[in-house]
């Protein structure tokens, strides 16, 4: 490893392979440090597509239930927003003409 040789002296206790991969850098890392590595951590990013793939029915149900929530709130909120924008014209409309009233 290319660190190991230009500086000798280091013994890390700890590494982090982020995007991990295959794990390449963590069977080197082993090999050339393994007897100072006291912890080895691995962090790989999974697409949506591969997460939904391993889903248990269980996962499933839960996962549904989430959406329905989300559509649900989203569907109130454009309710809500499209109600105070009535009012909010309303309200300047009012104001425009008791302003032309004067």
């Amino acid at each position: 490893m290319e660190l190991a040789n230009r500086l000798p002296e280091l013994e890390p206790e700890s590494m982090l392979d982020f995007g991990a991969g295959t794990g390449a850098a963590i069977w080197s890392g082993l090999e050339t440090w393994g007897e100072s590595l006291n912890s080895v951590q691995a962090v790989e990013a999974v697409s949506y597509t591969h997460l939904r793939a391993h889903e248990t029915p269980e996962h499933l149900v839960c996962r549904l239930l989430l959406e329905k929530k989300k559509k649900k709130n989203k569907k109130n909120k454009s309710k809500h927003h499209k109600k105070n924008k009535k009012q909010n014209e309303k309200k300047i409309n009012d104001q425009t003409f008791k302003k032309i009233k004067k």
